[in-house]
């Protein structure tokens, strides 16, 4: 079992105070199919419409499947409510703009029990996409197609 410090903060961008710091443990996989990303909102997997004032909690999960060990690029992003991209950068521990990316954590691929990456009742009014997920070319660049690339978004509605 490995145990990796992980700083989700995603704070400054969302609110005044940092939304969710903790350690999350990466486990084996017993699965022999491809890693599955799973981000939820407030528990549900379909987009969330909430008030101003609500609760929103995202949890993201991750069964590695068969590229346990697989050496990766772990993202965690999201789109503002002015359809902004933002990205968390573990390095510098911030949530920032930018035009390039870097990935939020690189290193092997484990199984990730439910982990909160957010907690918060100070979403402005927008729409807010939250994306998680994995690429398995790990190379600090956001690397898509089908056969290394494995996530998976969720939609909150602030009114």
């Amino acid at each position: 079992m490995k145990i990796v410090k992980l700083f989700l903060v995603m704070a400054s961008l969302l609110c005044a105070s940092p939304l969710y710091a903790g350690t999350f443990t990466l486990t084996g996989s017993t699965s022999n199919s491809n890693p599955v990303a799973d981000i939820k909102a407030n528990g549900k997997d379909t987009t969330q419409t909430v008030t101003s004032g609500s609760s929103v909690a995202i949890t993201i999960t991750l069964d590695s499947g068969n590229k346990t060990g697989t050496a990766a690029d772990w993202w965690v992003l999201y789109k503002d409510s002015s359809n902004a991209w933002k990205y968390y950068n573990l390095s510098t521990m911030v949530s920032t703009t930018s035009v390039t990316t870097s990935p939020t954590y690189q290193g092997n691929l484990g199984t990730l029990a439910t982990y909160t990456v957010l907690s918060t009742t100070s979403l402005a009014a927008g729409t807010y996409t939250f994306y998680f997920g994995v690429d398995t070319t790990k190379d600090g660049v956001l690397t898509t197609g089908a056969s290394n690339l494995f996530y998976d978004s969720i939609s909150v509605v602030v009114q």
